[in-house]
């Protein structure tokens, strides 16, 4: 499917991961592990965590900083997710 502006829509997983990512670089000031992702969504895989956070990434929402220490180097990017019915 593919969402109004061209790019693919994001499904309901997806956006549970990029509003737990978001809420938890607001209260800790970093960003979370592929761990914590996995038990703030109750996802049972970090593999399954890190492919929804690639494709976040893929679609411009979040994106990775080379610069910090490689546990927590994701970050929101300009682009917001907006719900798309």
């Amino acid at each position: 499917m593919v969402s109004r502006d061209g790019g693919m829509k994001v499904k309901a997983r997806q956006r549970d991961v990029y509003y737990f990512i978001k809420h938890f670089i607001a209260a800790y000031k970093a960003s979370p592990t592929y761990k914590e992702i996995c038990g703030g969504c109750r996802i049972k895989s970090k593999s399954h965590a890190y492919g929804l956070v690639k494709h976040l990434i893929d679609e411009g929402y979040l994106e990775k900083n080379k610069d910090i220490n490689l546990n927590r180097q994701l970050k929101l990017t300009k682009k917001r997710y907006r719900i798309m019915v």
